[in-house]
């Protein structure tokens, strides 16, 4: 991300205008270690829509986040189901509770951290290490 970026145009991926489904993260690197894991275990995650939000630092003030994720569902006219896959840490926790709030009257919004670890890249992490361990045993 660079300084002075517009915030609406944060990174995505997926065919947001036909997509029922919106992931949203933190950050890319958690985007792509969720459908990496995604992939490994054989889930459809193809048809879905995804979005990073660069951080939560502005969900305080509702700036910031919600630039990204209003312009996303502004162009995703299908989009029924919002899941939230922030960090567990108190930023995330906290802005998952604010966007749950300001979605929940228009959109079905699921709050779905990783089961384990910080975020869904330290959660893949963890599968690996998990693998690799089995497969050394």
């Amino acid at each position: 991300e660079a300084y002075g970026s517009n915030k609406e145009y944060a990174f995505n991926l997926g065919d947001i205008e036909n997509a029922e489904k919106l992931h949203v993260f933190e950050s890319p690197i958690d985007l792509l270690s969720y459908i990496t894991i995604a992939r490994m275990y054989d889930r459809e995650w193809e048809q879905d829509a995804f979005l990073s939000l660069g951080g939560v630092s502005g969900a305080k003030s509702g700036t910031g986040i919600y630039k990204q994720l209003n312009r996303i569902l502004s162009l995703g006219k299908n989009i029924e189901k919002v899941y939230l896959h922030l960090d567990n840490d108190e930023p995330g926790k906290n802005a998952a509770k604010q966007i749950v709030a300001q979605l929940k009257s228009k959109y079905n919004v699921i709050n779905a951290p990783p089961k384990a670890g910080k975020d869904y890249n330290e959660r893949l992490k963890m599968i690996l290490k998990h693998k690799r361990e089995r497969n050394n045993r």
